[in-house]
């Protein structure tokens, strides 16, 4: 049905991710990332394909390529929370909790961080990066700064993997 509807209307943004989406979950992951490229030339700002094509090349282990794309989307999107926690997810992979720090910590400079969905994602991330390289200093300053914010399955994950509580 979407390759049909991208035969009528090639420009249509939404079925292309979803198109994209598929093929991702069928392992075409160069059939996805193709169809990603194609719609960011298109639309180079379009957030949502930076972030699946981001997802696609860490399948990939294309992880350089995945950290750029995710970088891309923040400048244009300073507040992305998605793409957040898809770059906390690339620097656990590459073993880099250092760079991540710092590049989550300018992030949340500038962040209007509230209790919603968004950031749940980027702190679930976080939780998993610190118990991973043993970094319970980090994920206390995380968790003492945003417990407020954070969902119960969230504060949970904290509790089971530092003893945190709120």
């Amino acid at each position: 049905i979407l390759l049909d509807l991208l035969t009528i209307d090639k420009n249509n943004l939404h079925g292309r991710t979803e198109l994209a989406k598929i093929y991702q979950f069928q392992r075409k992951h160069d059939q996805a990332e193709k169809v990603l490229l194609d719609l960011l030339t298109i639309d180079k700002n379009d957030l949502q394909a930076r972030t699946e094509l981001a997802k696609i090349y860490q399948f990939q282990r294309k992880y350089d390529q995945a950290e750029k794309v995710l970088l891309e989307s923040l400048a244009i999107d300073p507040m992305n929370f998605h793409a957040m926690a898809e770059l906390i997810a690339v620097y656990d992979k590459t073993n880099q909790p250092d760079r991540c720090f710092q590049v989550l910590d300018a992030f949340l400079q500038n962040a209007c961080v509230e209790k919603r969905r968004e950031p749940q994602a980027m702190f679930n991330n976080i939780c998993r990066l610190c118990s991973k390289h043993d970094r319970p200093d980090k994920a206390e300053e995380y968790f003492h700064n945003y417990s407020d914010v954070l969902d119960p399955r969230n504060i949970s994950l904290f509790g089971r993997c530092f003893g945190f509580h709120q």
